[in-house]
């Protein structure tokens, strides 16, 4: 009688293949990364490329006096928020401290006034990044990625609010004369195009390369980078 009951506990050579054969490993290379919190070694690396791309493009450009008559040409402008709003503070912070460095070369102005603008080219580097992650804070894809015409239009009335309020905050800071106005208006052009013509294709290779985004620690959705480009996208560009 024990030769006719079945054994339970052995499975069929062929099952056992077949699960050795399963492709574990590329259904998980495939999966989605959950947001990497940085340690302090990352985040200060991050810190130092931010600071020494904006300080090498800044001064790149100031040492040309083509670049520096009517209106000043500042590809750096868009350096600084977009890289906050992709790498988080230690791009906020490394942009805002290589203007300051410059600052401290070129403006010869005090120290109050040097920690104002340096408060203000936070606020710059910043304020695209909080407001992004706060509107699609409920998302399924909250990274910064255009690829819907909602988040390329949200981008671009960042570029205009910002603009704005960094002019209005050098502004009220400086306590400029009236008939400075047009001075000021100009800077703010130049932000708006530079952030429209350099970080638009900036934040577009920065989400195919193999960096990470660095989200606000509200952000739990995992990143999947893609790097097939939707329709939208290609139309951006």
């Amino acid at each position: 009688m024990e030769s006719d009951r079945p054994e339970h506990n052995e499975m069929p050579a062929t099952a056992v293949r077949d699960v050795g054969e399963t492709p574990v490993v590329s259904v998980a290379s495939e999966a989605p990364q959950a947001p990497l919190r940085p340690g302090w070694k990352r985040s200060l690396g991050m810190f130092v490329a931010c600071f020494v791309a904006y300080l090498a493009v800044l001064e790149g450009f100031l040492v040309v006096p083509q670049f520096n008559d009517i209106v000043q040409i500042r590809p750096a402008s868009a350096l600084g928020p977009v890289l906050g709003l992709f790498f988080g503070l230690p791009g906020v912070f490394g942009c805002a401290t290589a203007n300051l460095v410059s600052d401290i070369l070129h403006e010869g102005a005090t120290p109050s006034m040097l920690a104002g603008y340096f408060m203000i080219q936070i606020m710059y580097n910043g304020l695209p990044r909080w407001v992004w992650y706060l509107v699609n804070a409920r998302s399924p894809r909250p990274y910064p990625r255009f690829d819907s015409a909602s988040k390329t239009a949200l981008y671009m009335a960042l570029v205009l609010v910002d603009s704005a309020c960094v002019n209005l905050a050098v502004y009220l800071f400086v306590g400029v004369p009236p008939e400075s106005g047009p001075s000021f208006a100009a800077r703010g052009l130049n932000n708006v195009w530079m952030l429209l013509y350099i970080g638009l294709p900036l934040l577009y290779a920065l989400e195919r390369s193999p960096l990470m985004p660095n989200p606000p620690r509200w952000i739990h959705v995992p990143y999947r980078n893609i790097k097939k480009a939707n329709l939208t996208q290609r139309f951006v560009i």
